[in-house]
């Protein structure tokens, strides 16, 4: 082969890659269009909070976007950004453009990907469509579309054509739809050049490539020098992967933070710095976490755990070493932070943190402790202490939870966080229960005292006796009372909201029993407003009186 075939056939592989990388980035939009269509069905076609749907797409998403689009009915509605792309609310059933593409996408249920083609708002772009149906496989109950809008500047970028440039190949990029031309971008077209076609997503495309002679020609001259080193090009990779593998050792997976090791290598540098003037230790605890993670799954926890490091090592700046010490543990150390850190860290543990994961949004809180060196100590081995003990204090007060460390914290009594509610519940002197406030009165918990005091074998068992609900728990000839009682107590101030009342309740095996009951209405991070009840026979209650007679 000479070198101009040898020039034809690199001119040819470069064509192939620059398809295949264009083809992955207009996949990367419509994964965008079909998430934004299970936000759709999530919701049951009832928008809310679009804007922080959309800026998540589009800034977070990593795919080429211009913006993302709802269409209810097929008229585009929702738009985000919005500024700049009024010109794209329009009936896209009704378009004389747009029309034939759009009825097609309906009645086959079917992702469409229309143009390139001229945008309202300037420039040449593809709209990604999504037809949407609020029951599955019935084409009767399409709802609208969900749209990605993404113009072709971005997608030639985000398909890495500038690398071409940067090899010394010209080229050109063309789509046809049926035979006709509908955009063409790039290099002025010659004869010299080397066309690469693919089919893709409903059009054909073409790169043509112009073979870089010069670069063929001394790729026969740079043969023999890259013999030569070879060798170098091994020991190099070799010792790459030696570090990597050592970087490993000190990387959290899940999160690309500092582990625990490496936080404790960052602290042993910082202490031979003869130049540091001051060392902030800083520790930091999620709250409720475990919380989180029993009632919306690990997946998500996981995601909140990398949302929440991303936001610390921005946090943290260049002046900064994250860590996460595992669980939901972590850790910054401050260099000589500058004037106002304070300030700006405290307003960052005193907020609300979101993250959105499959097109919902969820909030968490985080609280902190503090200790800086050698203000308050000039020993390393004190410090981390110290800084877990005011972390200690911050998850105690949710009024500050970004705590300095003061003399005498470490005095306070940590014993009660050896417990946890399990304990507390199992060893309660009765049964113990607890249920949503909602037209549903789901039971949440329930321990076993509450299961024995039904003649239940188990958690189970318990759920199929009372239906899962605190309304099928109560005897149905008491129920409507007792609620009643409930409520009415529950709102006067002068039972200090906890109600006492005596109802009936029905066991497994058909027996009535008398009960006592005093609850509790409060509002829980994750469950909203919920009732903690508890219980006592009331025949058992009265033996216990009578010994006190």
């Amino acid at each position: 082969m000479n070198v101009y075939q040898t020039a034809q056939s690199s001119a040819e592989t470069q064509g192939r890659a620059l398809l295949a990388s264009l083809d992955r980035a207009i996949g990367e939009c419509t994964s965008a269009t079909e998430a934004l269509a299970q936000v759709v069905l999530a919701e049951r076609g009832n928008i809310s909070d679009f804007e922080t749907i959309g800026e998540s797409l589009v800034d977070t998403s990593g795919a080429p976007i211009s913006s993302v689009q709802l269409a209810p009915a097929g008229v585009v509605e929702y738009i985000y950004p919005e500024q700049g792309n009024q010109a794209g609310k329009i009936d896209l059933l009704h378009d004389p453009d747009r029309r034939e593409e759009a009825l097609k996408a309906k009645n086959s249920g079917e992702l469409y990907a229309a143009g390139p083609f001229e945008l309202k708002q300037g420039g040449f772009g593809m709209a990604i469509r999504q037809p949407v149906y609020l029951n599955k496989d019935d084409l009767s109950s399409f709802w609208g579309f969900s749209i990605v809008i993404a113009k072709m500047d971005d997608l030639i970028a985000a398909a890495n054509f500038a690398s071409a440039d940067e090899l010394g190949y010209a080229w050109q990029l063309r789509a046809e739809v049926n035979g006709e031309e509908v955009y063409s971008g790039g290099s002025a077209l010659t004869d010299s050049m080397v066309p690469v076609s693919e089919e893709m997503y409903g059009k054909t495309w073409t790169v043509y490539v112009l073979p870089n002679i010069w670069l063929q020609t001394r790729i026969l001259t740079w043969a023999a020098s890259i013999m030569m080193v070879v060798l170098t090009m091994i020991i190099s990779i070799a010792v790459q992967q030696a570090e990597n593998l050592d970087r490993q050792r000190y990387t959290d997976a899940l999160t690309g933070l500092r582990n625990r090791r490496g936080f404790d290598m960052a602290m042993e540098e910082a202490g031979k710095d003869a130049s540091l003037k001051k060392l902030v230790l800083i520790a930091i605890d999620l709250n409720n976490f475990k919380s989180f993670n029993d009632i919306y799954g690990h997946d998500n926890g996981d995601v909140l755990l990398r949302s929440f490091a991303d936001e610390l090592d921005q946090l943290a700046g260049k002046r900064g070493r994250t860590a996460r010490n595992g669980g939901d543990e972590f850790q910054i150390l401050l260099k000589d932070p500058e004037d106002g850190w304070e300030k700006e860290f405290n307003a960052f543990f005193s907020r609300k943190h979101w993250f959105v994961y499959y097109g919902k949004r969820y909030e968490f809180l985080a609280s902190a402790g503090y200790v800086v060196y050698p203000e308050q100590s000039d020993n390393f081995r004190d410090i981390y202490r110290m800084a877990d003990t005011a972390l200690y204090h911050a998850k105690s007060d949710p009024d500050h939870r970004f705590c300095r460390y003061a003399e005498g914290m470490s005095k306070e009594p940590r014993e009660q966080l050896g417990f946890s509610f399990k304990d507390l519940s199992d060893g309660a002197p009765g049964a113990v229960l607890i249920y949503k406030d909602d037209e549903t009165e789901q039971i949440l918990y329930a321990n076993d005292q509450c299961i024995s005091l039904f003649g239940c074998e188990s958690l189970g068992d318990f759920m199929t006796q009372t239906g899962g609900s605190f309304r099928n728990f109560v005897l149905e000839e008491d129920r409507q009372w007792a609620e009643e009682s409930i409520v009415l107590q529950q709102n006067d101030p002068q039972y200090h909201h906890i109600d006492r009342l005596v109802y009936r309740v029905k066991t497994k095996d058909g027996s009535v029993k008398s009960v006592v009951d005093i609850s509790r209405k409060f509002h829980h991070e994750y469950y909203g407003n919920i009732y903690m009840v508890f219980l006592m026979e009331e025949a058992q209650l009265a033996r216990f009186d009578r010994k006190e007679d």
